[in-house]
């Protein structure tokens, strides 16, 4: 399908049934339609069966404590956890002036937010020429912005962190999105901003202990209860595991943010580029606002290595800043922490950052993904390797024993882990480990299947053995030593039995050591029977890390690329693919040579590929012009702007004879990104309206908790889809483009992608998610998005 989405006169084209025929099957199909949903609502509803952990993320209860019955007047909530409800308490201001429902970040409290991320917003988008490619920064106190609730995270393991005396118990996170709704609520999204607010695991008369056993309680509760009924023991005050979230209690805000993502067109190599800023705010009750604070273990490189255009007293200070912070953590005692995973440097030492910006994709690949990125240059290194060297030798002299660190690539690895931007980055979706999932009235090309990141997932068996360690503690207070955390690329192999059935460790997409490497590591990293570790991406920043890929054949989903990552200075990444082939005069495309041989009957094998493809333009291409068109034609109109998946990925042209790893998707189309850039500017176009045009039908990689999506990938929503489904899309695609203007031409179902999906896949009633790059989802991406001044 064709980006030149708006040609006038091309009604005079179309061939429209007589009214008549119209009016009696859009009659029909309306009616197939209602029958349908009621017969279907249940079997398409949100994936409960969840990995058991100290979380709430099921959408139906996540609503009963954000908002029960929300206001047809006011837009008001009354849930418990709604966000204004919360805010009110710490908020004085608010407690007169305003009604219910507004946006609280106009609040003389929240002065200091709004100025940081508009700062951050315009910095961040001039530096990368991306002004274009953002968020309006008027999103945050527009009184049409919703902050919605999307779960509530246990982190009583984080009791290491000794600055923060919120965390002696631990902490417990409600977890928030931006969204707005204008235009009478035909454009509406989600936002890529997720903000934590942050209480003390215990406060009153509950204690850690008893905040324990109140949380271990209530993942035992009978299951077999309402949404409303859970939401109510949840907040309960005699025994709620919630019950001390309440407002007056936040002790701080952390918010990331996607400050801009350039398109696959804009991006070059990468396919496409995002930018996330993470900050953290804490409550000064002296000042009654919040205020940026240090973010822990992100050290301020800036603050610790010299530039050109320091002075030399200013250099002097930032090496005496390194040399404080290597002398740091060469003793004995701080190597121990940061090989449990617990590294806690003190805000004492003055190198703390306040702000924090990661990039995908390419997760630990990127440089500006690790602060202590290990240059080949002196002047860019916070730490040598000689120097983790002899931290290492001095731990071992002392006698203390070290269980995930072996060798200098374990430490620094660890070290980058330890920091947001490491982690934010690792095992996650777009930046994010908790987008939440969405709720059942999302239509389901902007929805979300799966509340938590392979990462988050994969660490609540850690989480919930803690939980019970701490309910059995005399204090509520447990050692260090229990509350040793692992890598966020992979779960502990001590869990390995929770994982048993899943492919968390060492499965399909998961990470791995390239053989050489794990023999020298204490990240002992295989692949399950049948698998085998491949570098998708090869970097200095990340050695030996690689990704497990079926052995000896190819299966729906696989990176079809490989590529190289060089890095010139801290943050100046270049990718060069390598396989296939590397990209020449322009043509990005995948070689139908790197496709495997015999796909199933009726159907065709393609490769998404990373980098922009412009191609020719259908309307241009001479194979196009007959009636009916040029087999070669097709080919035109599929790869014309195409791009964006990274490492690519193999995926069938039709839902015909899909095998068990892959499912039926809708997937974008030429055309998809170019219709979604009108949304911003004429009011007749919405993401309903690019979805049901400009996607095509594709068998593509399915997944569920227990089988995550490969790094760079989100898992969304499966389809809803009967037979009547596939009759209706005919013939709104057949018949109805006449009346918005969307093609340029008529529909023509022989295109790739428009045969009806095969009674096999029909049948398996598939209610597994999808595998698409996260920015192909309209919310997480900070552009396109209309402005909130058109409410």
């Amino acid at each position: 399908m064709s980006d030149q989405i708006l040609r006038k006169g091309w009604k005079s084209k179309m061939r429209v049934p007589a009214l008549p025929v119209v009016l009696a099957l859009s009659l029909w199909l309306t009616c197939m339609d209602g029958k349908v949903a009621a017969e279907t609502n249940q079997a398409t509803g949100y994936v409960s069966s969840e990995l058991v952990g100290p979380f709430v993320a099921d959408p139906r209860v996540v609503s009963e404590l954000d908002c029960p019955s929300p206001s047809e007047v006011d837009s008001s909530c009354d849930g418990p956890l709604n966000f204004e409800t919360l805010i009110r308490g710490q908020f004085k201001s608010l407690q007169t002036k305003d009604r219910p429902g507004s946006n609280p970040f106009h609040a003389p409290e929240a002065a200091l937010i709004v100025s940081t991320i508009e700062s951050d917003l315009q910095e961040l988008g001039i530096e990368a020429g991306a002004t274009g490619f953002q968020i309006s920064k008027d999103v945050l106190t527009d009184p049409g912005s919703r902050i919605e609730l999307v779960g509530v995270i246990n982190r009583m393991d984080r009791q290491f962190l000794r600055d923060h005396t919120e965390s002696i118990c631990g902490e417990i996170s409600a977890i928030y999105r931006f969204s707005y709704s204008i235009r009478k609520g035909r454009a509406e999204s989600r936002l890529p901003i997720t903000m934590n607010i942050v209480f003390p695991a215990s406060a009153g008369n509950v204690t850690c202990q008893m905040a324990a056993k109140r949380w271990l309680a209530a993942i035992a509760h009978s299951p077999n209860r309402t949404p409303e009924e859970i939401a109510k023991d949840l907040v309960d005050p005699a025994s709620g595991a919630l019950s001390t979230l309440v407002g007056g209690r936040i002790a701080r805000l952390e918010l990331n943010m996607q400050v801009y993502r350039k398109p696959a067109f804009y991006a070059e190599d990468f396919g496409s580029e995002a930018a996330y800023v993470i900050r953290v705010f804490r409550w000064n009750a002296a000042s009654s606002r919040f205020e940026p604070t240090e973010l822990p273990n992100q050290v301020d490189r800036n603050s610790l290595l010299c530039a050109p255009s320091d002075s030399e007293a200013i250099c002097r200070t930032k090496r005496s800043n390194r040399a404080q912070l290597i002398a740091y953590l060469q003793q004995p005692y701080t190597v121990s922490e940061v090989d449990k995973g617990l590294l806690n440097v003190p805000s004492s030492l003055g190198i703390l950052s306040r702000r924090a910006v990661s990039i995908s994709p390419g997760g630990s690949h990127r440089s500006a993904n690790q602060p202590y990125w290990n240059s080949i240059r002196d002047d860019q290194q916070v730490i040598s390797d000689a120097e983790i060297s002899n931290a290492i030798d001095r731990a071992k002299s002392a006698g203390i024993p070290l269980s995930y660190i072996r060798n200098v690539e374990d430490f620094r690895s660890r070290l980058n882990d330890s920091t947001c931007t490491g982690c934010h980055q690792t095992r996650a979706i777009a930046g994010f480990h908790f987008p939440g999932a969405d709720r059942l009235d999302t239509p389901r090309s902007n929805a979300v299947l799966l509340a938590g990141s392979p990462h988050f997932y994969g660490d609540q068996p850690r989480r919930l053995e803690i939980v019970r360690r701490i309910a059995q503690s005399k204090d509520g207070r447990i050692p260090a030593d229990e509350l040793a955390t692992g890598y966020s690329a992979r779960p502990e192999a001590r869990f390995s039995q929770e994982f048993k059935s899943t492919a968390f460790i060492g499965g399909w997409g998961g990470t791995c050591l390239m053989p050489e490497a794990r023999s020298k590591s204490a990240r002992d990293w295989g692949c399950k029977p049948g698998l085998k570790c491949e570098q998708v991406f090869w970097s200095e920043n990340d050695p030996g890390v690689g990704t497990c890929v079926p052995d000896g054949r190819q299966e729906i989903g696989d990176a079809l690329q490989r590529g190289d990552i060089t890095t010139a200075a801290f943050g100046l990444d270049v990718y060069q693919r390598t396989m296939p082939e590397p990209v020449k005069d322009g043509d990005t495309r995948i070689p139908a040579s790197a496709l495997p041989a015999n796909p199933p009957p009726e159907n065709s094998y393609y490769g998404h590929h990373q980098e922009y493809y412009e191609g020719q333009a259908p309307a241009e291409a001479e194979p196009c012009e007959s009636t009916p068109p040029d087999p070669k034609c097709y080919d035109i109109r599929r790869d014309h702007r195409t791009g964006g998946f990274p490492s690519g990925a193999l995926s069938l042209s039709e839902c015909i004879g899909l095998p068990q790893e892959a499912t039926c998707g809708l997937t974008a189309s030429s055309g998809f990104n170019a219709c979604l850039a009108r949304i911003a500017e004429d009011q007749s176009y919405d993401v309903k309206l690019c979805f049901d045009y400009f996607t095509s039908y594709s068998g593509i990689r399915a997944c569920d908790i227990a089988n995550p999506c490969r790094d760079d990938y989100i898992c969304t929503r499966p389809m809803k889809y009967t037979h009547y489904d596939f009759i209706k899309r005919w013939f709104k695609l057949t018949f109805f483009p006449y009346f918005r203007e969307v093609l340029d031409r008529p529909y023509d179902p022989h295109d790739y992608g428009q045969k009806r999906p095969d009674n096999n896949w029909v049948a398996r009633n598939d209610q597994r998610g999808i595998c698409i790059p996260p920015y192909f989802v309209f919310q997480f991406r900070s552009d396109r998005h209309p402005t909130p001044e058109e409410k």
